[in-house]
C-alpha cells in the first residue's frame, strides 16, 4: 500500500507500478488490501507514511521504505527485493 502523496510523482508511480508487476516473480501473491483482513496468511506491505490499512492486525503489515526513499537509494531497493524474495520462498 503506497502512500498516495507519493505517487503523485510520475517516477515514483512508474517505479511503484514496476514493484506491483514485481510481486509474483518474488514468488507472492497480490492480494487486495481488503481482503487481507480475514486472511490469517497474508499480509501487506505499506510504504513510508501510509496509513495502516484498517482491519489488518499490525503483525501482518510490513513496513518498507518511502518510496521516494527507494527511487533514489538503488541499495535499499535491492534490499526490498531481497526481502521480498526470501518472503516468497524464492531466491532467484
Amino acid at each position: 500500500q503506497p502512500d498516495p502523496a507519493e505517487l503523485r510523482d510520475p517516477a515514483i508511480n512508474k517505479m511503484y507500478q514496476a514493484l506491483t508487476e514485481a510481486v509474483p516473480r518474488a514468488g507472492l501473491q497480490s492480494v487486495r488490501v481488503c481482503d487481507v483482513a480475514g486472511d490469517p496468511n497474508a499480509a501487506v506491505m505499506v510504504f513510508g507514511a501510509a496509513p495502516l490499512p484498517e482491519g489488518v492486525p499490525p503483525l501482518r503489515v510490513l513496513r518498507a521504505d518511502p518510496l521516494t526513499v527507494l527511487h533514489t537509494d538503488r541499495e535499499r531497493k535491492r534490499l526490498l527485493w531481497e526481502q521480498m524474495q526470501a518472503l516468497g520462498g524464492n531466491r532467484s
